[in-house]
């Protein structure tokens, strides 16, 4: 028998910041020792992060809950969950001997980490460099759809990285 509540979430930051350090332990599962169950816990729970992160967003926006983020903010945590939840399906999918792709993906999930950390001190040297770290990442030719999977990860960063820029570029316009 189980219960489902209804869980509120008054800080969306801050589980997005835990949604990032689950993506970033599953790769390391997926690279060090996979382990198919564990993977499928850590998908789980980044969905279901991505769906509390959304009921917060919309909760504070509809219901004028009280929260320290603007709503601007609260739109940013809303895409960037969104497409880290994206990736992530795809990630479950990817080739475990492709070590060179989780590798590559590795550096710009540290650096969004880091930028998430505080997002207060976001600034246009760390968005130019995580949206570089995404672009370093090779295109892969969508033949077959092991690349199909590579490419539509590199895509979800690339958002993510845009969304990261548009959040700098708000930033910079408030202050």
């Amino acid at each position: 028998i189980t219960c489902d509540g209804t869980a509120t979430i008054s800080d969306p930051a801050s589980l997005l910041k835990t949604m990032v350090r689950k993506i970033k332990n599953m790769i390391i599962v997926i690279t060090k020792n996979y382990n198919r169950e564990l993977i499928g816990r850590y998908e789980d729970e980044i969905d279901r992060s991505k769906m509390l992160i959304d009921k917060s967003v919309i909760g504070s926006l509809m219901f004028e809950r009280t929260t320290k983020l603007k709503n601007i903010e609260l739109y940013y945590i809303s895409l960037i969950s969104k497409d880290l939840e994206r990736m992530v399906d795809h990630l479950i999918l990817i080739d475990i001997k492709n070590k060179k792709f989780l590798d590559e993906m590795a550096k710009p999930i540290e650096m969004l980490q880091c930028i998430l950390q505080d997002t207060s001190k976001l600034d246009q040297k760390q968005a130019i460099e995580f949206a570089k770290s995404v672009l370093a990442m090779k295109m892969a030719d969508a033949k077959n759809i092991k690349n199909y999977e590579v490419e539509r990860i590199r895509q979800n960063l690339t958002t993510i990285s845009e969304v990261i820029m548009d959040w700098m570029v708000t930033m910079k316009i408030e202050n």
